[in-house]
Order: C-alpha cells, then sequence, then structure tokens
C-alpha cells in the first residue's frame, strides 16, 4: 500500500514539474483524476458529484452585486442535480483574472454550481460549466437526459 501511495505522489510530482501548465492570473488546480489521465466519463462524473447543482439553462440576466461579483439569472431548462427551481442564480466573479466565467445574456450553458456560501450557487472557469453550442456535448452525453425542474421560481 505505502508503495502504491509513494508511486502515486513521485507520479503527480514528475507531471506537476515535467509538464507545467501555461501560468495565468487564474489559478485553476486540477482534480485528482484529471492529474491521473481519467476518462473523460470519470471527469464528469466526479464534477458532478463535487457540485451542489448541475443544470442546463439559458441567461435571462446579469447583474453586478457586491463589489466586484455578477449574479447571473438562468431560467433552467434540464437538471441533473439540485436545480429544481425553474429559474436559478448563480454568482460568478466579474473578473477573468479571478477566475470568474463570462456569460452571455441568451445564451444556454451547462453549469456546474456549489454554494460554499449562505446556500448561495457559484460557478467559475475552473468548473466544467460550459456553453451548450460550443463547449459540452461530452458532458451532456455522459450525464444523459436529465429532467425538466419542478418547482416554481424562487425570488431572491
Amino acid at each position: 500500500m505505502k508503495r502504491q501511495q509513494l508511486l502515486f505522489l513521485a507520479s503527480a510530482f514528475c507531471v506537476l514539474v515535467f509538464f507545467p501548465v501555461p501560468a495565468s492570473a487564474c489559478g485553476c488546480i486540477p482534480s485528482i483524476e484529471a492529474l491521473t489521465g481519467g476518462s473523460p466519463k470519470k471527469l464528469v462524473l466526479a464534477e458532478k458529484r463535487r457540485s451542489t447543482a448541475v443544470f442546463s439553462g439559458k441567461v435571462l440576466s446579469i447583474n453586478s452585486s457586491r463589489n466586484a461579483y455578477l449574479a447571473v439569472r438562468f431560467k433552467v431548462e434540464r437538471t441533473w442535480k439540485h436545480a429544481d427551481s425553474v429559474e436559478i442564480t448563480v454568482f460568478t466573479t466579474a473578473s477573468d483574472s479571478e477566475c470568474g466565467y463570462s456569460f452571455e445574456v441568451g445564451q444556454t450553458y451547462l453549469v456546474y454550481a456549489s454554494a460554499p456560501i449562505a446556500g448561495e450557487l457559484w460557478t467559475n472557469h475552473c468548473t466544467r460549466t460550459g456553453r451548450i453550442a460550443i463547449d459540452v456535448a461530452e458532458d451532456l452525453r455522459i450525464l444523459g437526459r436529465g429532467r425538466a425542474p419542478k418547482w416554481a421560481s424562487v425570488k431572491r
């Protein structure tokens, strides 16, 4: 067992030292699955497990909120995890240098969000969040159909 742990740590060290990620102001920490070359299915399912909510939805509005944060209001179309309202607000930082995600009104996204602060949902560039039309076809194939949201919107 100790030999396997030592081998894993040595491998992770080599990956970090010999295959550095280009530097940017946004510092995303890769998951263990990504570091060990996990399959797309493992990566998607691990992200789903880590997330508080996973859903697809169309951006209805983007409003500046508290300091440098944006409140992004979505009309939920499909849900895979804990996104049962017809409308949901997700927060992100307004700055790319702070890993904020750049949403556009009218576009539809697959959103992986967590609730680290007082139950508010947050997402960022470091998650698998992406635009439906461009970025997330593999994720949608792996996640399956999902389901429609059940509840009326909760206004915040």
